[in-house]
């Protein structure tokens, strides 16, 4: 909701992500490195991922960009939605 009430500043947020993730980026994330990532379990609850519900799986970065967290494909993991967005801008514990 805040988002729909907030277009301006979503876009802003949005526009800086994408700069950062650009300054953090090593460039070894590509499609072909992605596809290499282990897919049978989510990386933060260790439970079986449902890959028949494709929308329910985030890419996730484990050190989040926010905490400078490379864009890296040793950072990136794939996750249930729920876990990722629990999750938020902290650290994996």
């Amino acid at each position: 909701m805040w988002a729909v009430n907030n277009k301006h500043l979503t876009s802003y947020y949005k526009t800086i992500r994408r700069k950062r993730i650009a300054n953090l980026s090593d460039g070894t994330v590509t499609p072909e490195n992605i596809a290499l990532l282990p897919k049978e379990v989510c990386g933060i609850c260790n439970k079986k991922l449902d890959w028949s519900t494709p929308k329910n799986i985030h890419l996730d970065h484990i050190t989040p960009i926010a905490l400078k967290g490379e864009h890296s494909i040793k950072n990136l993991q794939w996750s249930h939605a729920k876990c990722n967005q629990s999750k938020g801008g902290r650290k994996k514990k």
